[in-house]
């Protein structure tokens, strides 16, 4: 049974087990959850603007400005000025960055296995539509 059944606590609990498991797997890697997040963006789709990228992990500008500052340091990625509009900045991947695709997905796949081993896949489908509804109302 549930420990608890407040919505509040169990999704907290869930994102706290998560960071824990992404914090012990990438630590080797000195990748964050949050780098991972944005990284793993970049791999879909490489030149992304700044506030694609934001939009697209859930980060404030600042936040994402701050994550690709150490990415660039780390020289997993570059900023560019955007062809048509000098003002715009957009955000590629190195060779190093796109060649870490491989190893962190697997870390990925492992820690999110490990997390829904218990769960039938239509279960899986239900509470995918279910955060996703959770999320969708807290942003209006």
């Amino acid at each position: 049974m549930l420990k608890d059944e407040n919505i509040g606590f169990l999704i907290g609990r869930v994102r706290r087990g998560l960071r824990r498991e992404f914090d012990n797997k990438f630590t080797h890697k000195d990748i964050t959850p949050a780098q991972y997040d944005l990284i793993s963006r970049l791999w879909r789709k490489d030149g992304l603007y700044m506030t694609e990228l934001s939009k697209g992990i859930y980060k404030d500008g600042p936040t994402v400005t701050g994550l690709v500052d150490r990415l660039e340091k780390k020289k997993l990625l570059v900023r560019k000025k955007d062809n048509k509009d000098r003002r715009a900045i957009r955000i590629f991947l190195t060779k190093k960055g796109k060649d870490l695709k491989g190893e962190l997905s697997k870390l990925a796949d492992e820690i999110l296995k490990k997390a829904i081993r218990d769960i039938a896949p239509h279960e899986m489908d239900k509470l995918k539509i279910l955060l996703n509804t959770i999320g969708t109302n807290l942003e209006k």
